[in-house]
């Protein structure tokens, strides 16, 4: 099962086809449409107004895995 990153405010996940943008101060990633419209981040005691590209790394898989 594997989980899907979620912008914190539409709560939509986020996938690799959308424009991403993280906050400059805490880089919690969000859609870039959300960010704009909420003027800044919304995590939780964060009051960052800045943004920086999200980029591929927030997509980015473990490519191993091992099992014990």
């Amino acid at each position: 099962m594997s989980k899907a990153l979620r912008c914190p405010y539409c709560l939509d996940d986020l996938t690799s086809e959308d424009q991403t943008v993280r906050c400059s101060d805490c880089r919690t990633p969000h859609h870039d449409d959300c960010f704009r419209e909420n003027a800044g981040c919304v995590a939780f005691g964060c009051s960052g107004r800045e943004q920086v590209k999200g980029g591929q790394s927030i997509f980015l898989k473990p490519a191993i895995r091992i099992h014990h």
